[in-house]
């Protein structure tokens, strides 16, 4: 949970401005710890705790890498990694990245 949490933070984190992210760091860890709903979803037995950090961590490396506009191996290597190991945790990740891939590809142009 405190994986996610983070994660979400730094998410967070590239759309807000320097003097935003102290409070950032509070709301989210406020309301990732103590939302009983993620504690289900993590606790429940399954996948879905591994999924959703495998997945936040996805959106994160994501969008950062679109930030820089500059795209070298190892972050082609490192995202192909994410993707890989969100697969396996959940094959219908595949259904998720085909549509940001779709969207990302319409967007460049």
């Amino acid at each position: 949970i405190i994986l996610f949490s983070f994660n979400l933070y730094k998410i967070s984190s590239l759309f807000l401005s320097n003097e935003n992210k102290k409070l950032n760091l509070i709301l989210t860890l406020i309301f990732t710890l103590f939302s009983f709903h993620i504690y289900r979803m993590f606790l429940y037995g399954l996948e879905t705790g591994l999924y959703l950090v495998l997945l936040s961590y996805f959106v994160y490396s994501f969008l950062k890498i679109k930030n820089l506009n500059k795209f070298s191996i190892l972050d082609a290597f490192k995202l192909g990694l994410i993707i890989g190991l969100t697969g396996l945790a959940r094959i219908d990740f595949g259904v998720f990245y085909l549509c940001i891939l779709i969207f990302s590809v319409l967007h460049h142009r």
